[in-house]
């Protein structure tokens, strides 16, 4: 039964983690969101009761305000097209400031500050070429940004091109890289927004630094070592992992 219990639990963070370590397609556009969902699957799975769900919201809320989460997270949700359109979307306050963050952080231009915010309107209602039905279409079949993988293929073109820079132009493997992206494809009308889309899009995630405690969890609990209390376990986890850090 206890088992069942944490297997309840840790599933839906699990496939959290599974997604920040995609190849597949960009993951920082769908992360903000998977954490909601992990959070209401987690309630759903103890039947709605808050005596069981609620402490464990607290310690995901703990570690992900106080160490996960930034603006970048809240405007990639903001900015994927796949999202950003669904009747689920929640436009509050932590979403607008997130996004007021990064544009006055990413962006040092004032004029091209406020080339963004009046472009935000076209995308908030979807006007010009956002509005065509190819657009409509593609907000979940093509990639709102520039993935992993992408970025091997990135280094795999720029070597070629540094062979052989006589027979092709600069911008061949760029093109490339922008060849299937939804912003590229049908942002022309706020060039200045879908600049700074993509470029926060293309942001990379990784779950390393929790591969990095799993495996000193493992070494610390080993099977001559497996009755530690759990608090114990967490403090030798911490200390070993920030001397780890020190050298």
């Amino acid at each position: 039964e206890s088992c069942v219990h944490l297997l309840k639990i840790c599933v839906p963070l699990v496939k959290v983690l599974r997604l920040v370590d995609s190849e597949d397609r960009p993951s920082i556009g769908y992360l903000y969101e998977s954490m909601d969902k992990a959070k209401e699957a987690i309630r759903d799975n103890m039947k709605g009761k808050k005596k069981l769900y609620m402490p464990i919201w607290k310690i995901i809320d703990e570690r992900w305000s106080g160490q996960l989460h930034c603006p970048l997270h809240v405007a990639a949700y903001y900015l994927n097209p796949a999202i950003r359109y669904l009747p689920t979307f929640k436009k509050d306050r932590e979403v607008e400031y997130g996004m007021l963050d990064c544009i006055d952080v990413l962006v040092s231009d004032s004029k091209e500050q406020d080339a963004i915010h009046m472009s935000i309107n076209k995308y908030d209602t979807a006007s010009g070429t956002m509005a065509r039905d190819t657009a409509v279409r593609c907000r979940t079949t093509m990639r709102p940004g520039i993935g992993k993988r992408d970025f091997i293929l990135f280094f795999l073109l720029f070597s070629f091109y540094s062979t052989f820079s006589h027979i092709y132009s600069d911008n061949i493997f760029t093109f490339h890289l922008l060849l299937d992206l939804w912003w590229e494809r049908f942002g022309p009308d706020c060039p200045e927004l879908r600049k700074l889309a993509i470029r926060i899009l293309s942001q990379t995630c990784s779950a390393t630094g929790c591969k990095r405690n799993w495996s000193v969890f493992q070494h610390i609990h080993s099977k001559k070592r497996n009755r530690l209390e759990h608090k114990r376990l967490n403090d030798l986890v911490y200390v070993h992992y920030n001397m780890k850090l020190r050298q």
